[in-house]
């Protein structure tokens, strides 16, 4: 059964997590192309790291980090995308390194 949720409501809102490099903002969250990407601080193992949620250009989750797949999977889409990409747009959020 597929949910729509508005990004205030994504449950990983707290783990949103931005970088930079090399010079780059890299946002946490973003448009390429023809889809999203929201990027999550995530501790595996002792190492820190980030990992994704992809999503179509209609918000749909696409692709899910490791184990939430069966959770998100086309199953959230999320509504407001592009109004939250403007809104994260070169914020530093969680920057940790």
């Amino acid at each position: 059964m597929l949910r729509e949720i508005k990004f205030e409501s994504f449950p990983y809102l707290n783990r949103l997590a931005s970088y930079f490099i090399f010079g780059k903002q890299c946002d946490a969250v973003y448009k390429k192309e023809d889809e999203y990407g929201i990027r999550i601080f995530k501790t595996i193992g002792m190492k820190n790291a980030w990992d994704y949620f992809c999503l179509d250009e209609t918000g749909m989750i696409t692709q899910s980090p490791r184990g939430m797949a069966k959770q998100f999977n086309k199953k959230i889409r999320i509504t407001n995308m592009d109004e939250m990409v403007e809104a994260y747009k070169g914020k530093r959020v969680n920057q940790a390194f």
